[in-house]
């Protein structure tokens, strides 16, 4: 992940939103993402704790699909995080934009998101690609600052959080109101020549 060099500074705002520690631990392989259907219906939980990405939704309430660290019925655990390097290519939806490289990849009940950034130049363009899982169709929103993407009026972003804990696709209007789904998987790059954190 060479190309990824000019993006040092990702690792260590991930670390901090995270809270992660930056020396890794011992790792196991996750399981693989796999497509699943549509998971049970529950009732969105309002939670009022401010995003901490630092994105458009920080300081609104948050209509999480399952709590922070509740168990995703689909895993019986929060959020899978593993290294880009382990997600099995053939579950991307879509190549990557130009000149762009998959970055990070997302699994929710009902989404997969792919997060694709253009490193060949200073502010290279960074693509949101998200699929509805039922099939209803794809989008790519391009964004040059803060992955941060607006399609019109809707939001899109990805609150990525700590270990024990569901991170989230964040989907919202300019009204304010913000849907949160819980990932199953989550796959983000490795910038550590050390190692990364996995659980």
């Amino acid at each position: 992940m060479k190309g990824f060099a000019a993006l040092g500074w990702v690792l260590p705002i991930f670390l901090y939103f995270t809270g992660l520690p930056v020396v890794a631990g011992e790792a196991g392989q996750p399981a693989k993402a796999v497509l699943m259907g549509r998971g049970q219906l529950v009732a969105p939980q309002k939670d009022d704790r401010p995003g901490l990405d630092g994105t458009i939704a920080q300081g609104r309430a948050l209509n999480r699909d399952y709590g922070l660290t509740a168990p995703l019925p689909e895993l019986g655990r929060t959020t899978v995080v593993s290294v880009l390097d382990r997600l099995d290519r053939s579950l991307m939806f879509a190549p990557c934009p130009g000149n762009s490289k998959l970055f990070e990849f997302a699994e929710s009940t009902n989404l997969l998101v792919q997060i694709c950034i253009d490193d060949t130049k200073n502010n290279g363009p960074v693509y949101w690609m998200g699929y509805g899982k039922d099939g209803r169709g794809s989008l790519t929103v391009k964004s040059n600052e803060n992955f941060e993407f607006w399609n019109g009026g809707t939001y899109y972003s990805l609150e990525r959080r700590g270990k024990g804990e569901n991170s989230y696709i964040i989907i919202g209007n300019s009204d304010g109101d913000f849907r949160a789904e819980a990932m199953l998987y989550y796959y983000y790059p490795c910038l550590e020549e050390e190692g990364c954190l996995e659980w």
